[in-house]
């Protein structure tokens, strides 16, 4: 017998363009998001962010941190994912630079949207990568005025078929961990994870969904990854309208009732 489950449902790189932002606004203010993860130095969000505040408070939103998106690092360089990753594994990280960019795009996300961020994740999940971890949530638990946001933890993410070998790493480095660290802070994180896939404009994203939504737990996150047509320079635009298309379909309304979901915002759960 199924019973009713608690589901975040995140929709990833607002602000990253026009294409990304204008799908994930549509979606959210037909209640078929939860939440929201901002890339605060991106193009395209100044002047859509109070478009978005006013979805609030049946909406999460929050800070998606970055470190290798080169167009939406303000004055900051951007590394590539596989330098990061190998840097944070042999503690070469330069912290203070890292606490300098995280506290700059901090200070971004509460003048754009005038508060402090509901929650708090990584693009690419470099949130979980070795000493950035330590890094965040240090300025979090230490200097922060207000209690610790929610955290988005990738661990223990949900097995399916549908993924490659790049994005099962990325995922699990470090999220054991991070988790680990996240419950003995008693910082207010989900349960599990769900969401990697490989962004194949050929995967049949509703079919991929459904395992999603029947294997999940209750007080599952799963990010998304929305957008609209147009966006040439994005290597998954293609993957993001698919997504976008499944989520605005009647067809997602009839999979969540049929899975007994209900979609929750992060600042107000667990």
């Amino acid at each position: 017998m199924l019973t009713n489950k608690s589901i975040i449902l995140c929709a990833d790189d607002f602000g990253l363009n026009d294409a990304v932002s204008d799908a994930i606004l549509h979606l959210a203010r037909n209640h078929r998001l939860s939440a929201v993860s901002c890339l605060v130095n991106g193009a395209a969000i100044t002047e859509k962010a109070r478009e978005l505040a006013l979805l609030k408070p049946n909406l999460s939103i929050g800070m998606h941190f970055n470190l290798t998106e080169p167009e939406c690092m303000g004055n900051f360089k951007a590394q590539p994912l596989s330098t990061l990753l190998l840097k944070s594994h042999l503690s070469l990280i330069n912290r203070k630079l890292i606490a300098e960019i995280f506290q700059d795009q901090l200070n971004s996300f509460v003048s754009l949207f005038q508060s402090p961020p509901d929650f708090i994740d990584g693009h690419q999940h470099v949130h979980t990568f070795p000493l950035i971890r330590d890094i965040i949530l240090d300025h979090c638990l230490n200097k922060y005025s207000v209690p610790p946001p929610f955290f988005r933890s990738t661990w223990p993410m949900l097995p399916f078929r549908e993924i490659n070998i790049k994005s099962q790493i990325i995922a699990g480095c470090g999220g054991k961990q991070f988790k680990r660290q996240l419950e003995i802070n008693k910082i207010k994180h989900n349960h599990f994870f769900a969401g990697i896939y490989n962004f194949s404009p050929d995967t049949d994203y509703r079919h991929l969904f459904c395992q999603w939504l029947s294997n999940s737990p209750d007080k599952t996150l799963i990010m998304c990854h929305p957008g609209l047509q147009g966006a040439d320079s994005d290597q998954i635009n293609a993957a993001r309208y698919k997504e976008y298309s499944y989520f605005s379909s009647e067809e997602f309304i009839t999979d969540c009732e049929r899975h007994q979901i209900t979609l929750v915002a992060e600042k107000n759960t667990w």
